[in-house]
């Protein structure tokens, strides 16, 4: 549900932050912002593993020698 309400908020305001990267300095960054919705989930997944390595319902395994 995480993945699919993000794609949805990413591809209703990537035009909008397209749009205003053209009125900032940032005008070279705009035409690659129209795709960063296929990409959105891989970023959110990429993030997650970072925080949280062993998923988000994992737990560590601990292990006494």
């Amino acid at each position: 549900m995480i993945i699919g309400l993000a794609l949805d908020l990413v591809g209703g305001y990537e035009n909008q932050f397209a749009l205003f990267l053209t009125k900032t300095d940032f005008h070279a960054l705009a035409p690659y912002f129209p795709g960063i919705h296929d990409i959105a989930p891989y970023l959110i997944m990429i993030v997650v593993l970072f925080i949280r390595p062993y998923g988000l319902f994992g737990s560590r395994k601990v292990e006494r020698v």
